[in-house]
């Protein structure tokens, strides 16, 4: 949600200041038939202005006011040149064949001879896909370059810009232009094995220019992370997945055509066409070349259909090409391109605003021959990145050198107006906006308040409350935590207050140790907040949210006063494994609306101390590292967390000890045209301890829904010691909304859901602490299902649920309609 929200921002600022213009467009065709060319090159020569047309032919291009002419060329095609003079806005433009270049094809009857090559894509495929290599060397050069475009001549006179026109980049006299916001390069050498898996990355150099918010946050580190391998059966990119049409299930949903044929020395190449037989669904368009002698694929290009239910991307290309090393096929060049806008338009003639993010990956000096071993600087590891001290101070005539691709004018051009960017007034205060809402946090000089999502709360015993919170500024205490926050309820009239203090030992690995004291108030079952094993990468503190306290169906009645003490210590060992060592110590206090009670006698006070072990396993996880906080990106394997935790109690004259054990499972897998996520949590706790200390159900009062709750129990409906919840959503990306007339155009989704839960309770824990009025040991199933429509307006969700058990109780709902803001791509 982070990564939409920085576009949402960065888009709505710049298309206010920006009016909106025609393009010169047009539609290329073959000659003899009248079809469509696509993916044909549409340039001025000798320039980076150039653009190429889509699935229908169709193209748009913003011409330099004083070029004579233009081209338009395609493999197989005789290339055209376009004299510019005269010419109206909209052009039809015929390719002829080029004979030279096409060999006969021969088609008997039968089977589509493009679905023949994809059988023996599919077969071949394990011997022709590059990450089945076990062991590679290579030398790495990377480039991205990140800019708004659509920028009308008068942009630059806007009272926000006027002053700072260096800051724009103008080609050959365009009147288009473009505002860049970061510009990176990176050359590395990477060192790869598979058994036993280990990679070492040793950076030679890197440099990077741009907007300060998106130089040290998600947007880079996100794009970073796409690895795209058509091989593979799903594509995952902006955590969305695409079925590749190399699966071996993409003849049930791309149709393909066999286009092209081209020889080199005794090998014909073919090239095949591929494109959606839905336009609405996850897929791709494109084409690809098919080596007949290999059943290799050398090159492939793809981009998503413009009218595919996608948000914020207008504009999304992959292209790959791949070489043969030692007898086998390894990677060559990737580019990648995203435009994204806040509206999608399926309008292409008329340009829009959109911030554009190019990455070119190219691989030279590769080796795939045996390398006896990959060594590592540090000790119990399988992943290391080293960075050569000199990295980052590397002079021009290094870069010139080492590039594998030299720049082009437009990358020079970015990397001069960069230097004048951060000097802006508008793009400082965006710079503050979007740190704000992706953080958390408004800066303040020295000093950052927030968080700003827990400012106003509101609850039966505090009634609205409001709080502040201020923590040092990272720039001030790169490695020291120190932060704050009091709280003041409007019916209590009560302070509240808490404050935590941190070391963070070093930025290559996640080692960190911090202490926190708070005197808050909680909902019961919360104490120990295990919601946020399963949503690591939000930044809102706890599952309570202003939306859900003003939704709210009835007051929230189970909430206490507690006092918590812990200090903590995270490690990560190496990629996809970490611990959590942390001491806690716990005063849960009874009030008037919740009291603590055995034989009608109050109980004013429950005191707990525990030791937890925590650990955290995944697979091929890619991360990020922020200010004592980890980000997580989508693996296709589950993440599992394993808690157990030794305590002891002392209530009344009762003291005791106990033992928990947790485990957390999470996994989102594609599967049909969907992606189902399943999140498992299961436990036991030894001991006979007071009902505060069990597994107590997260319910939900509210018309606000949770994802990470069950949306029609009650708070403290159930209290287990043993315990098995389940939640499962099913999300179509809108399968069944794509094919409704009418409705398809509304870019509609689809979500299924279903909460199961198991428990059981011994009864000698009500021998310490009475269960309260309305609370009970579940001994058996508690179940809801649902049906959700999201994606309305782009970020609101409806959500519809039943409850299947206890149905009959008038205690509860036994159906809820419900709404919550949903933003995806």
């Amino acid at each position: 949600m982070k990564l939409q929200t920085t576009i949402l921002i960065f888009t709505l600022l710049i298309s206010t200041l920006n009016a909106q213009q025609k393009l010169l467009r047009g539609k290329v065709l073959h000659k003899s038939h009248k079809t469509p060319v696509e993916f044909a090159n549409v340039y001025v020569k000798n320039s980076s202005i150039g653009t190429i047309t889509d699935v229908n032919g169709n193209f748009t291009l913003r011409i330099p006011l004083n070029t004579p002419e233009f081209y338009v060329s395609a493999v197989g095609y005789i290339t055209k040149e376009i004299k510019v003079a005269n010419q109206t806005e909209s052009l039809t433009i015929m390719l002829e064949e080029d004979i030279l270049q096409i060999e006969e094809v021969v088609v008997s009857l039968g089977k589509n001879p493009a679905l023949a090559m994809h059988d023996s894509i599919i077969k071949y495929k394990k011997r022709n896909d590059p990450s089945n290599i076990t062991t590679y060397k290579a030398k790495i050069y990377e480039k991205e370059t990140y800019l708004f475009t659509g920028l009308d001549t008068g942009f630059t006179e806007n009272v926000f810009f006027r002053k700072h026109k260096n800051a724009f980049m103008k080609m050959e006299q365009d009147s288009q232009f473009c505002f860049p916001i970061l510009f990176s390069e990176k050359i590395y050498n990477k060192y790869t094995q598979t058994n036993p898996y280990k990679t070492r990355i040793e950076i030679l150099a890197e440099k990077k220019d741009g907007v300060n918010f998106i130089k040290g946050n998600d947007l880079a580190e996100f794009v970073g992370t796409i690895d795209v391998n058509f091989y593979q059966n799903h594509l995952f990119v902006l955590d969305k997945d695409f079925l590749s049409p190399l699966s071996s299930t993409g003849p049930i949903v791309y149709n393909y055509f066999l286009t092209d044929t081209s020889k080199s020395n005794d090998t014909t190449f073919y090239k095949i066409k591929f494109k959606p037989k839905v336009s609405r669904d996850l897929l791709l368009t494109g084409f690809f070349w098919y080596n007949s002698k290999t059943h290799a694929v050398t090159e492939i290009e793809a981009k998503i259909d413009p009218r595919a239910n996608l948000n914020f991307i207008q504009d999304f290309r992959i292209k790959k090409s791949h070489q043969l090393i030692d007898g086998s096929y390894f990677w060559k060049n990737e580019y990648f391109i995203f435009d994204f806008v806040f509206l999608k338009k399926q309008d292409t003639t008329i340009e829009r605003t959109t911030i554009r993010l190019v990455k070119t990956t190219n691989y030279s000096n590769v080796s795939t021959d045996t390398i006896k071993e990959v060594a590592f600087e540090q000790q119990n590891t399988n992943f290391e990145i080293i960075k050569e001290e000199e990295a980052t101070a590397k002079d021009s005539i290094f870069w010139q050198n080492n590039r594998s691709s030299q720049l082009d004018s437009s990358d020079l051009l970015a990397e001069v107006a960069l230097q004048n960017v951060n000097k802006i007034g508008l793009v400082k205060v965006t710079d503050r906006m979007a740190d704000m809402l992706l953080s958390g946090w408004i800066k303040a000089g020295a000093i950052e308040i927030g968080p700003w999502e827990s400012l106003v709360k509101k609850n039966i015993l505090e009634g609205f409350r409001f709080a502040f919170g201020a923590r040092l500024a990272p720039h001030i205490a790169k490695r020291t935590l120190i932060s704050g926050y009091t709280a003041y309820g409007l019916t209590d009239n009560k302070w509240k207050f808490g404050g935590t203090i941190g070391y963070s030992f070093t930025k290559s690995k996640f080692h960190t140790i911090h202490a926190k004291f708070e005197d808050n108030t909680i909902s019961t079952g919360n104490y120990k907040n295990y919601v946020s094993y399963i949503r690591e990468n939000l930044f809102v503190r706890d599952e309570q949210s202003l939306l859900e306290a003003l939704l709210s169906h009835k007051e929230n009645d189970r909430v206490y006063r507690l006092i918590e003490a812990e200090v903590m210590h995270i490690k990560e060992w190496k990629p996809g494994i970490s611990t959590r060592l942390f001491y806690s110590y716990y005063e849960h206090y009874s009030n008037k609306y919740f009291p603590f009670t055995h034989n009608n006698q109050l109980l004013p006070t429950l005191i707990n101390n525990e030791i937890t072990i925590h650990a955290r396993l995944t697979k091929n996880e890619n991360v990020s590292n922020g200010y004592f906080k980890r980000r997580y990106y989508l693996t296709k394997y589950p993440r599992v967390h394993l808690i157990s935790t030794f305590g002891k109690y002392r209530i009344g004259s009762i003291t005791d000890k106990y033992l928990s054990l947790r485990t957390v499972v999470e996994h989102y897998y594609p599967i049909g045209f969907g992606k189902l996520g399943y999140i498992v949590e299961a436990g036991h706790i030894f001991g006979t301890v007071p009902y505060l200390l069990l597994e107590i159900p997260r319910g939900n009062v509210s018309y606000s829904y949770n994802r990470f709750s069950y949306n029609l129990l009650n708070p403290l409906e159930y209290a287990n010691d043993t315990y098995v919840n389940l939640y499962l959503e099913y999300q179509t990306n809108g399968f069944l909304f794509n094919r409704i007339p009418l409705l398809k155009y509304l870019n509609l989704r689809e979500s299924f859901t279903a909460k199961l839960m198991y428990g059981s309770t011994n009864p000698e824990h009500q021998q310490i602490i009475d269960f309260p009025e309305r609370t009970t040991a579940l001994n058996g199933f508690y179940s809801e299902v649902g049906f959700g429509v999201t994606n309305l307006f782009q970020f609101i969700r409806i959500h519809n649920t039943w409850r299947l058990t206890d149905s009959k109780s008038t205690k509860t709902l036994r159906y809820i309609f419900q709404i919550g803001v949903h933003v995806e791509f």
